[in-house]
């Protein structure tokens, strides 16, 4: 079986081993290619996997073989004509990703270091500017607990609990939220179901869950950013575009709140030079890596082996796309 991996210099560049999806079939790992390249560098692909590649309908025809694609985006980015999928008989699986735990560490670590500035600190000391400042004990910001805070989770995402068991273990009270679109779903445990405004007006850390739809594009906007509590954090580990990008460099230069942003996610990824995020000093942004721990991906090779095995077996899960009756994953037999 040939399979392919698309995106792969972007989510595994390092080289994590394929082997779980090497026990199914023969697999190419590919970048990013154009619409116009696919049938070219992918043209007898059985199985496809995608995470930013563009798979329209003149792709889809570009690869006469395929039978199975599997979404590797749990944002949805993994742009698939679905309808091009389906009169083909192609069946299209969104693979069950493993990310709560590393999205919650992250959380932790972007609050540990708002709170402490440990490497804001060591970056200071080998400037030498502890040296300048002639003390025994030296710190650039009023350092803070993170015990008896609130942080306020807002939206729905398999990372919730995984955040609310952590800052449990800080001692700091946790609220669950929505932000308008969908059911809250369950409440973790130890955390609290609290209205969004509320959430927003009280909570000393905000942290953004939601994912990106055309619902949530821009939910986080100048008004609910302003009625954030003074002085309060804001952490952006969402979809792409659920915050406001201008509307948050306004309030963090202006005011009244938040008093700092940390962000994981943006709408343009890398951000042009002219962002207006950038310049700021209260705004702490990383290169989209909050999901990324080596073992984290590593477990999205064997999920995305896990899925295509399930289709191979009959039994395919979280299909977005319907199977024909007429086209069975016993069609594709040569698995090794």
């Amino acid at each position: 079986m040939n399979i392919v991996v698309f995106d792969a210099a972007s989510w595994n560049p390092d080289g994590l081993r394929w082997t779980e999806l090497e026990a199914l079939g023969r697999v190419r790992a590919l970048g990013t290619p154009a619409k116009d390249e696919i049938g070219r560098v992918a043209g007898d692909a059985e199985a496809a996997f995608v995470w930013r590649t563009v798979l329209n309908r003149e792709a889809i025809r570009a690869m006469p073989r395929l039978r199975y694609i599997g979404l590797l985006d749990p944002d949805g980015s993994a742009r698939v004509n679905l309808e091009a999928a389906a009169k083909r008989g192609i069946v299209v699986c969104r693979v069950s990703l493993p990310l709560a735990d590393s999205l919650a560490e992250h959380v932790v670590a972007v609050l540990l270091e708002l709170a402490r500035g440990t490497g804001l600190h060591m970056a200071a000391v080998h400037r030498r500017e502890w040296t300048r400042a002639a003390r025994p004990c030296w710190w650039k910001f009023p350092m803070r607990r993170l015990a008896g805070l609130t942080i306020g989770l807002l939206g729905d995402s398999p990372a919730r609990e995984a955040i609310a068991r952590r800052a449990r273990a800080f001692e700091m009270r946790t609220w669950v939220t929505s932000c308008g679109v969908g059911p809250l779903g369950p409440v973790p445990e130890g955390a609290e179901a609290v209205e969004t405004a509320r959430t927003l007006r009280e909570s000393d850390v905000v942290v953004v869950l939601a994912a990106a739809t055309p619902e949530t594009q821009g939910w986080l906007n100048r008004e609910r950013l302003a009625a954030m509590k003074p002085g309060s954090w804001l952490v952006h580990v969402g979809g792409a575009g659920v915050v406001d990008e201008t509307a948050l460099a306004d309030v963090l230069q202006h005011g009244p709140a938040p008093a700092a942003a940390a962000l994981d996610r943006l709408l343009l990824e890398p951000p042009p030079p002219d962002h207006p995020l950038l310049r700021l000093r209260n705004c702490r942004i990383t290169p989209h890596l909050a999901w990324a721990a080596v073992e984290t991906r590593a477990a999205f090779i064997a999920a995305a082996a896990a899925s295509l095995r399930a289709w191979l077996d009959g039994r395919a899960v979280d299909v977005v796309t319907p199977s024909p009756p007429a086209v069975a994953a016993g069609t594709v037999t040569d698995r090794a």
